[in-house]
């Protein structure tokens, strides 16, 4: 697992992403699935940071070919219909395959694969899917 380290105060480049704002009533009308259209993730080839797009709720909507994971570092490159199905249920007479989001883990929805932006905080793993929601 990946941590992040942040060293307080921020200065230089990125600073502001993590100014403080007062908090209002508003702010919490954002949920969860308002931070999953473009999450940090660990590469599954080099462990390098890496990004999975998704396009604006897809799981209202969910159009395979636009969810992709890529790394800038090696390359690295899939789609979300390249991702092998998951056996949703399975019998004597009859398999059903099929796809799983897992939200509100430290893994992103789609690959399932590690976020980049986590760290332990008292025997728990605080995570966020991006910085958007890091600042939140």
């Amino acid at each position: 697992m990946r941590f992040v380290k942040f060293d307080w105060p921020l200065t230089g480049h990125g600073a502001e992403l993590f100014s403080m704002k007062p908090r209002t009533k508003d702010n919490y009308l954002k949920q969860v699935y308002d931070f999953i259209k473009d999450i940090l993730v660990v590469c599954p080839s080099c462990s390098g940071k890496a990004i999975v797009k998704a396009s604006e709720l897809p799981f209202k909507n969910l159009n395979e070919p636009d969810v992709k994971l890529i790394c800038t570092g090696c390359g690295h490159s899939k789609r979300l219909e390249e991702k092998l199905d998951a056996v949703l249920f399975s019998d004597s007479t009859k398999t059903i395959p099929g796809r799983y989001m897992i939200i509100g883990g430290a893994v992103d929805p789609y690959f399932h694969l590690p976020l980049w932006l986590t760290i332990n905080c008292c025997d728990n793993t605080l995570w966020a899917y991006n910085l958007e929601h890091l600042e939140f």
